[in-house]
């Protein structure tokens, strides 16, 4: 396998020399990815992409990755480990399946090990998952130390092609809560019928039943494995007794060959409950296994890093300069306050409280607090820039645009009380 291919980040030393790829693509820290013949520069700290004869330039610490076109990539790994914490974890995933998607592979492999976490990120997942080209299959693979894929991340795994575990595993529990303060809090039954509806529809639309995918998120409706006309089927618990009326009236066979989840109970499958539950397809011991059988060489295997481990590390950079930001904007407003123009003392005439000096000192004071109140407005939209890049930020939208609103209201009355010769009243 001829993959070349090189992680660039700002904090990097390289040791890269100067050299043509031909077929490449490079990755941009802001999504794009643009195909061309680069060049690595190191010493000019740029790359430079060539296609259909022109040449493009690029800082080379906005540069994550350069991929070498190598259309012998069989399948792709993307680990999926730990909780669904952050939002962020949409971008990342969807930079990295941009990447897996070029290489055309046959096989999209997610190493699912998660204990959940929240729904909002689970569907923001999920919706780039269902939109993975058809010709290369999807597998969630539940392995790992979390011994399973609970919650949210079941739901994910309901996304794939095809639902491979690892012995000892277990898959389910997705009910919707709300955490608090308290504890966990039932969401309200809206949500809840967009939920099950949403997880039903994901199931059915990767051939999963869908009656065992609702069994794990709604407690109410239980799953039972039937046979109807001798076809088995897997329905809702509930339903039991007015499907066999229904059989019975209309003389079709049925019978009851288990129930697999009582109403009241939230369902949760071990690897080989999930397979006679037909949610997953095999039990395979590890992902070495799942290559063979697949016949993919492991030497044309692409690995990725974890979207959750990546959104989590932007989450604490930008958490990082956050706080940087923050104290310099109240440094900005405090130094602001005091060297407020009205709050200085002037050489003044007693009698028509001109000033002596025609107005200089206060121009100068009222200059000041003019770069004062601009760097606190650039401040605040670094801060407000950032909320955007990075929605798990706890910032208050209000409260910045209120700020910015004041800040740009004072510099407006400096700005028309600049040129005054009279010192106005406090």
């Amino acid at each position: 396998m001829s993959v070349r291919w090189f992680v660039v980040w700002a904090s990097l030393v390289l040791t890269l020399v100067a050299a043509p790829a031909f077929g490449d693509r490079i990755v941009l820290k802001d999504g794009r990815v643009i195909e061309g013949e680069a060049t690595v520069d190191e010493k000019a700290g740029k790359v430079h992409l060539t296609r259909a004869g022109a040449t493009m330039s690029f800082e080379l610490s906005d540069v994550v990755e350069i991929v070498e076109e190598d259309s012998s990539i069989q399948a792709c790994v993307i680990p999926i480990q730990g909780p669904f914490t952050h939002l962020r974890t949409a971008k990342e995933l969807a930079s990295t399946l941009k990447l897996a998607i070029a290489a055309k592979p046959k096989l999209i492999i997610y190493v699912v090990n998660s204990p959940g976490g929240r729904i909002d990120v689970a569907r923001a997942l999920v919706r780039l998952n269902l939109q993975v080209p058809k010709g290369i299959k999807t597998i969630a693979y539940v392995s790992g130390n979390h011994r399973g894929a609970h919650s949210a991340a079941a739901y994910f795994s309901t996304s794939c092609d095809l639902i491979l575990m690892a012995p000892g595993q277990a898959i389910g529990a997705a009910v919707a809560f709300q955490p608090t303060a308290s504890g966990p809090k039932a969401v309200n039954e809206k949500f809840q019928s967009a939920w099950r509806a949403e997880i039903r529809a994901t199931a059915e639309a990767k051939g999963h039943p869908p009656a065992v995918a609702l069994a794990m998120v709604d407690v109410t409706v239980g799953a039972a494995e039937i046979k109807l006309g001798g076809e088995q089927r897997f329905v809702s618990a509930r339903s039991l007794k007015s499907l066999a009326e229904r059989a019975k009236a209309t003389k079709v066979s049925f019978e009851l060959v288990r129930v697999i989840c009582e109403p009241g109970q939230v369902l949760t499958l071990t690897s080989k409950e999930a397979v006679r539950a037909h949610l997953a397809r095999a039990v395979v011991p590890d992902l070495a296994g799942i290559l063979r059988h697949y016949k993919v060489d492991a030497q044309k295997v692409k690995r990725f890093e974890d979207p959750l481990v990546e959104a989590g590390k932007a989450y604490r950079q930008a958490k990082k300069t956050l706080e940087k930001d923050t104290k310099e904007l109240q440094k900005l407003f405090a130094q602001i306050q005091r060297v407020d123009p009205r709050a200085q003392r002037y050489m003044i005439d007693p009698q028509t409280h001109a000033f002596t000096d025609s107005g200089a000192a206060w121009r100068k004071a009222t200059g000041k607090s003019q770069r004062l109140v601009k760097r606190a407005l650039s401040r605040l939209d670094q801060i407000d820039s950032k909320r955007k890049r990075h929605p798990d930020l706890s910032l208050d939208v209000t409260e910045i645009t209120s700020l910015r609103t004041d800040l740009q209201t004072y510099s407006e009355k400096l700005k028309a009380e600049k040129w005054l010769k009279v010192l106005p009243a406090r």
